[in-house]
């Protein structure tokens, strides 16, 4: 699952590549797109499988997505490297970034302790756990204040094709992938739904800090947020 969701992320990324000669925005601008097109809402993500599937489909659905986000933010700094001038570019400068993103980071510290069944020690396991609990609740707030309304109309084209392809096109990739391998049904309805959900909100702060287009990027955040209220029913109820 996690496996062939990453191949989902990448095809959605060298599609929305092959599409830059046809966006009329500047280098810093396309970035916004990039990430607006690839990067997933985890929180949404698990929030609408543990409503849908249960305790079942909430772990499954984080187990799908343990490869896609390290993936997703090595592939938004390195188009940051390449699109956005700055100390980020160059192979040396894309290594930096990369080794020194947070989530990046948490992600294979966690993969780790996993994978080698070290885990972690009693008192902290507890802490964290506590900690946890207040994640969805809290990520999913930060949805809501960093929403933001369209100012430039000139913003108007990109955002709708960055919104088409992060809320149809990329569940319509995962779909096209999952049943041709015959996957069970929840399991491509998680891989639909995990393609489906907007934006995440941690692509306003990462554009500000690789020196994007935080302003667009905040729009499209917004814009797919909204849209996804319609589009993740829909795509969910042509499953069934």
């Amino acid at each position: 699952l996690s496996g062939l969701l990453m191949l989902v992320v990448f095809l959605t990324a060298i599609f929305i590549l092959l599409l830059r000669p046809l966006l009329p925005v500047s280098a810093a601008s396309f970035t916004s797109v990039f990430q607006g097109s690839i990067r997933p809402n985890t929180y949404v993500a698990l929030a609408a499988a543990a409503a849908l599937f249960g305790s079942e489909g909430l772990a499954l659905t984080a187990l799908g997505l343990a490869g896609v986000i390290p993936l997703v933010n090595i592939l938004c700094i390195v188009a940051f490297a390449y699109f956005v001038p700055g100390p980020s570019k160059g192979l040396w400068g894309i290594l930096q970034s990369i080794v020194s993103n947070p989530l990046v980071v948490a992600c294979f510290i966690g993969i780790l302790l996993n994978a080698t069944g070290i885990g972690l020690p009693y008192v902290s396991h507890d802490t964290f756990s506590i900690l946890s609990s207040a994640a969805l609740p809290m990520g999913l707030i930060s949805v809501g204040t960093g929403l933001r309304r369209i100012d430039n109309m000139s913003d108007i084209y990109p955002i709708s094709i960055t919104s088409l392809v992060k809320l149809l096109v990329m569940p319509a990739i995962a779909f096209f992938i999952f049943n041709s391998i015959e996957s069970d049904q929840m399991t491509l309805s998680i891989a639909v739904l995990a393609s489906s959900v907007p934006c995440a909100v941690s692509a306003y702060i990462l554009a500000g800090h690789l020196n994007g287009d935080q302003k667009l990027m905040a729009t499209i955040i917004t814009v797919e947020t909204v849209i996804a209220l319609v589009t993740m029913p829909l795509v969910l109820m042509l499953l069934n």
